[in-house]
């Protein structure tokens, strides 16, 4: 069950290396947790947030961009006196052979007395008696007050050591009062896990499915390396989900059969035939999260439990894909030291043994919530957990929740998990879990506590996964429906087709008709059960399901429907298609055929194919797609909607209805010359929206809180400097410029007064400001600041440059684009 590393993504370590962008600290960082020792000692500085030595403050994970939060700093007193430079050294453990790169953030502000080091040296030593010099840090070009990186790329093959030195220079001009800052150092191999061992997967939604269907998922499953099911529940609180034997729990529904038979047992049966792993969620007490105060509920619960195991045990452990036990309930942090005892005595220790007495070679597995930031008090977590694990020895894998970087929208002020926060608390758990020999697991909540529109970029499944990486010793994810091609809620499939790109290393798909106009042959009626939500098949929104149920739809079909999407301009890279519809057999709703044709100029057609759907299942929404086309170049691509003969005799009607939800068209979009480049983002953005994932050209336009870099009451400009070339000497061609910016009137979000746009072909000669005109999408939506230029222009580097807004608030910047389009 060992997550397996697969050849890295070398497009993805292009990024980490880059020197302006702050997602490097997503290679795995050796230096985590690990003992600093500093030469002179450190005389400036606090105890690292889980209470351990001054100098462990440099390793603490805990990141900032803010150079007024000197509290998460170490360091030095720097008089005209001190003669000798400063030395901080970390202890890496052990030897490892393949570090590729050194980072050392510094706060630097002059006014302040915080001075940037004239000079940093890096070496390595495997012995600790021989050092070998490395090189030289290089700070990135950030105006000060800032926080800077210094950054030393190595060869590719990487080094080798044990201990890392880094020695400062650092001279006092002043004489008194002067100090030199360091917040944060970073050991890093860029060759980052990124492989899902498994997913959870909710019996409920899928009892009704037949052994063929879901042998399909687990093939699905399979073949993006994952070998786990999570599979929950046996039973909730008011519902048996197997054939549970009498008495065992009298006051639960029982089961219901199913026509297709037992659920539990045909994933079983699958899985054995593939050499795959299951492990049972058995109790899921659903409706008590919140009333878990008394200990007779934690003793109950505990009997329960007891009792499903051994009734599930006794029908199933004849299948060798049966490899232990997800045990309930979600406990979370906060919650005081007398509550934990009490779940961990009463419930989780008594339990725990029940299930590897019965079963030794059976895992027992917890996958608690992480809990919000304004409610968290470090010492007291890491107490709570360290008391768990000190008290569970029978307790092996521990999955944490982990919405990592996703602020709450219904709580943004205050419900957030900020990046920063969440390192914290993941080096914490490392602590733990190392200490008493667990595995710690990420259960990546890659759609968990955000609020928006689905899906979410993908870029939030690559980020989240490499931010837990440094810590975790695997990954699973919640919940394979956000993932599988063929299930309602991943919608058109595009997230399975990217994790397969993101394997083999090829570029991702966008889906390039969002916000798109198009027409239809037919009038129709648009539906939606939420109010003040843009209603379109261009939304970007493909769920149909959730968050209002909208979609469009026509009644009294009798031929062949056109939808005809504009993109616009001529775009190139094309490589699918997709269509989602609702597919509510008793009121009609069909969808046979969906043929694709595309056009440069809206007259001579092109006929593509025609989509396929990814499952026969009635599951309320079924999605159509066409991927892996040799890329083509349009402007306009017309989907033919038309229902079958059979699907109309089916529905018992001679006219049908045809409701769409959503269409999509996929391209690599290397008409987008900013992609994935390095820049400059000054100043830093808040802690709380912080800029950790390269956000500003990594292709999201999400209206996800995660998505976004933050400025509360902003007074001065921001800037982003791109630099289109990524280093290189030739200019780039370009001809639109765009930037989303994030209007959400219920939080308050404010938009900048303006924005313009500078193109330079050296970093030093800037043309006039191009201003960007403003395209207003409506609340809850990203509002567009775009110009298409009249001619091609060349550049090396553009500068996006906002002006701050009128009003206090939060000013959230979704993405920055540079686009060359075809004529």
């Amino acid at each position: 069950m060992r997550l397996s590393t697969i050849a890295r993504l070398s497009t993805f370590i292009a990024l980490l290396c880059a020197p302006t962008i702050s997602s490097a600290r997503f290679a795995e960082n050796y230096a985590i947790t690990r003992e600093v020792k500093a030469k002179p000692f450190f005389d400036i500085g606090t105890r690292s947030a889980f209470g351990r030595s001054i100098p462990e403050r440099l390793t603490d994970g805990r990141t900032t961009g803010d150079p007024l939060k000197t509290d998460l700093a170490v360091g030095w007193k720097v008089t005209p006196s001190n003669k000798e430079p400063y030395e901080a050294v970390i202890d890496l453990g052990s030897v490892r052979k393949d570090i590729e790169a050194i980072e050392l953030d510094c706060i630097t502000d002059p006014q302040k007395g915080l001075l940037a080091p004239d000079s940093i040296k890096v070496e390595g030593s495997t012995d600790a008696q021989n050092y070998q010099l490395w090189g030289n840090l290089t700070p990135e070009a950030r105006p000060a007050p800032a926080v800077v990186r210094w950054r030393l790329q190595l060869p590719k093959d990487g080094q080798a050591a044990r201990l890392v030195k880094l020695t400062l220079n650092c001279k006092s001009n002043a004489g008194v009062g002067e100090k030199c800052l360091l917040t944060e150092a970073r050991v890093l191999r860029a060759d980052i896990p990124n492989d899902l061992a498994g997913y959870f997967y909710q019996i409920s939604f899928r009892q009704h499915w037949t052994s063929e269907r879901l042998a399909k998922e687990m093939d699905w499953l399979r073949d993006i390396g994952a070998d786990t099911l999570m599979l929950c529940s046996g039973v909730t609180s008011t519902t048996a989900f197997y054939p549970m034997s009498e008495g065992v729990l009298p006051d639960v529904k029982p089961y219901k059969d199913q026509p297709s038979g037992n659920p539990f047992e045909k994933i079983l049966t699958a899985a054995d035939e593939r050499k795959m792993n299951n492990m049972f969620m058995l109790c899921n007490e659903d409706s008590a999260y919140f009333q878990v105060t008394k200990p007779e509920f934690f003793k109950n619960l505990s009997e329960r439990t007891c009792k499903v195991f051994d009734d599930m045990y006794a029908q199933y452990k004849k299948h060798p894909s049966l490899a232990g036990v997800y045990v309930g309930i979600e406990f979370w942090y906060p919650a005081p030291m007398s509550l934990m005892k009490t779940w961990v005595s009463q419930c989780l220790d008594p339990m725990t043994k029940h299930i590897t007495e019965v079963e030794p070679k059976y895992k027992c597995v917890a996958a608690p919530f992480a809990g919000v930031e304004s409610r968290h008090n470090a010492k007291e977590f890491e107490e709570n957990w360290d008391y768990m694990f000190a008290n569970t020895p029978q307790l092996k894998m521990f999955q944490w929740q982990d919405g990592i970087g996703a602020n709450e929208g219904d709580e943004m002020s205050t419900g957030g998990r900020t990046f920063a926060y969440m390192q914290e608390m993941w080096t914490m758990l490392k602590r733990c879990t190392d200490k008493y020999n667990r595995e710690l697991w990420v259960d990546a909540e890659f759609f968990d506590k955000v609020g928006g529109p689905y899906p979410p970029h993908f870029s939030r499944v690559r980020d989240q996964l490499a931010s837990a990486a440094p810590f975790c010793d695997g990954a699973v994810g919640f919940e394979w429906a956000y993932l599988s091609p063929g299930a309602s809620v991943s919608a058109a499939g595009e997230f399975y087709q990217n994790y397969m790109r993101w394997h083999m290393g090829k570029p991702w798909l966008e889906n390039i008709a969002w916000k798109c106009p198009y027409t239809t042959s037919e009038s129709c009626e648009e539906k939606t059960e939420a109010k003040g939500i843009v209603k379109k098949l261009t939304d970007n929104d493909r769920d149909g399901l959730h968050e209002g149920r909208r979609y469009v739809y026509w009644e009294n079909v009798t031929k062949p429907l056109e939808v005809t999407i504009d993109l616009q301009h001529q775009r190139t890279g094309i490589e699918g298609f997709a269509a989602a519809l609702r597919t509510e057999k008793g009121n009609g709703m069909v969808d046979e055929s969906i043929e694709v044709s595309v056009s440069k100029d809206n007259s001579q057609w092109t006929t593509v194919g025609v989509l396929k759907p990814n499952s026969t299942d009635d599951n309320e929404m079924n999605v159509h797609q066409l991927f892996d086309l040799e890329p083509v170049t349009a402007r306009y691509v017309r989907f033919e909607l038309t229902p079958s003969k059979e699907q109309l005799a089916q529905a018992g009607k001679d006219k049908a209805r045809i409701a769409l939800c959503e269409l999509g068209v996929f391209s690599t979009v290397n008409d987008i010359v900013s992609l994935n480049k390095p820049y400059l983002l000054v100043p830093a953005p808040a802690d709380k929206f912080p800029d950790e994932t390269g956000k500003m050209t990594n292709g999201d336009n999400t209206t996800l809180w995660y998505g976004q870099c933050g400025y509360y009451d902003q007074k001065t400009p921001v800037t982003v400097t791109i630099d289109l070339t990524d280093g290189q000497d030739a200019s780039i061609e370009l001809n639109r410029l765009q930037t989303m910016v994030l209007r959400n009137e219920k939080h308050g979000t404010v938009l900048p007064s303006a924005v313009r746009v500078e193109l330079s072909n050296d970093g030093k000669t800037w043309s006039a400001p191009i201003p960007l005109e403003m395209v207003d999408y409506g609340d809850r939506q990203n509002v567009s600041f775009e110009k298409t230029l009249d001619t091609k222009h060349t550049a090396t580097k553009a500068k996006f440059t906002f002006e701050p807004p009128t009003e206090k608030g939060w000013m959230l910047i979704s993405e920055t684009r540079v686009m060359n389009l075809s004529e």
